[in-house]
């Protein structure tokens, strides 16, 4: 009997253990259960914030970098399907479609750039329900302040590439402006020494002139071959002179003389005194209601001339010469366009430099006289050419009302 008794105390003591074994067993479970809970919360928000960090790397505009951190936002909380994300930038507000102005209690993350506030970041439930503090809190703290960074080195990014692209102008200028002053300075010996050859030859010149002209009107029943070589005598000299002539304009650019002239009147002068060779054909386009340019007639003829006269030598099998004219603002573009040999990337960066000429004949003034011309007239010339397809000449004149 007392055998049988302690056999039940036994089995009593032995239930209240496998009672204490089960309970903590359940305890256990709930650990762990709220363990792999926790830690699949955790997983969330680490998947949010390296999918944030991954946008950010790859420098989307910001409006896409907002909406793709609302996206994010949204599978990272507790409850992803009544999740709300709002951010707040400045005078921008970027929401999840289930945001409605009726929402007033969320966590929220202020967004600083530099030690200023710049934005803000909230998150909302449309139910109501339990926010995980400090976990959720942690999150949106991360984010504000990786979206401050972010912010932060985007600015700088653009100050960068602005200054970057100030100094680029900078050295563009500076160029420019030493490129100016060597080709002025080249200018002015060239014309010192130009003014002063050309005085010395001019005399000569001259007299050679006068002793053909005498020898022709002495010699009315000379041979055939003297005939011949007085002609010859005579058109070299006119070569030379005109060679001379150029070497005085280069040393001896003049101010302006501005008056108001129509653009046509212009064109039919140059084209009345220098007709076009048989094989080429002369088209002008001169736009109606053209307003009139504003520069010195003789200065800008003579430019025309020279253009006008390398297009008819650019086409010595015949082609086409256009002269286009169009107004922009209080600007004229006046443009000459052959269909000629055309000239090479190389030799266009050299055509208004003294003495550059690709031509058999010529010593290569004409251009450069030219450029000096139409600068004195307040404005620039432009030229754009192909090998074997031609080249445009583009005179950019004044009007009267580009000077008051």
């Amino acid at each position: 009997m007392k055998d049988e008794k302690k056999t039940k105390k036994q089995l009593i003591n032995e239930l209240v253990e496998l009672r204490q074994r089960i309970t903590e067993l359940e305890a256990l479970e709930a650990e762990r259960k709220w363990a792999e809970w926790a830690l699949g919360e955790r997983v969330k928000e680490l998947t949010c914030l390296y999918a944030v960090n991954r946008n950010m790397q790859e420098g989307l505009p910001i409006d896409e970098l907002c909406r793709g951190v609302i996206e994010h936002l949204v599978p990272a909380m507790q409850f992803p399907e009544i999740t709300v994300p709002v951010i707040e930038l400045e005078d921008s507000r970027f929401a999840h479609e289930r945001y409605t102005e009726k929402l007033s209690y969320g966590l929220h993350a202020e967004i600083r750039v530099g030690g200023e506030a710049r934005g803000h970041l909230w998150v909302y439930y449309a139910e109501d329900r339990p926010f995980l503090i400090p976990e959720e809190q942690n999150l949106l703290n991360a984010i504000a302040e990786a979206f401050g960074l972010w912010l932060e080195r985007k600015k700088a990014e653009e100050a960068l590439k602005e200054y970057s692209q100030l100094a680029e102008e900078t050295v563009a200028e500076l160029r420019d402006a030493q490129e100016q002053l060597i080709r002025k300075e080249r200018l002015a010996l060239l014309g010192q020494l130009a003014g002063g050859v050309g005085h010395e030859l001019r005399n000569p010149l001259g007299v050679i002139s006068n002793a053909v002209y005498y020898l022709q009107t002495a010699l009315p029943d000379a041979d055939e071959t003297t005939k011949e070589y007085l002609e010859v005598i005579s058109s070299e000299v006119r070569n030379s002179a005109k060679i001379v002539s150029g070497l005085l304009d280069l040393s001896r650019t003049r101010p302006a003389e501005r008056e108001e002239i129509a653009v046509s009147d212009l064109v039919t002068q140059v084209l009345e005194r220098h007709p076009p060779p048989q094989k080429v054909k002369v088209t002008t386009k001169i736009a109606p209601n053209l307003p009139p340019v504003f520069v010195d007639p003789r200065q800008i003829g003579q430019v025309l001339v020279n253009l006008v006269t390398n297009a008819y030598q650019a086409m010595p099998e015949g082609g086409r010469l256009t002269i286009n004219a169009q107004g922009e603002k209080d600007q004229v573009y006046l443009s000459i366009t052959d269909t000629g040999c055309g000239i090479s990337k190389e030799n266009t960066k050299m055509l208004f430099e003294p003495l550059f000429t690709t031509k058999v004949r010529g010593i290569g003034l004409g251009l450069a006289v030219s450029k000096n011309l139409v600068e004195v007239n307040g404005e620039s010339i432009e030229v754009e050419s192909q090998e074997g397809r031609g080249s445009t000449f583009t005179l950019i004149l004044p009007t009267k009302e580009a000077q008051a």
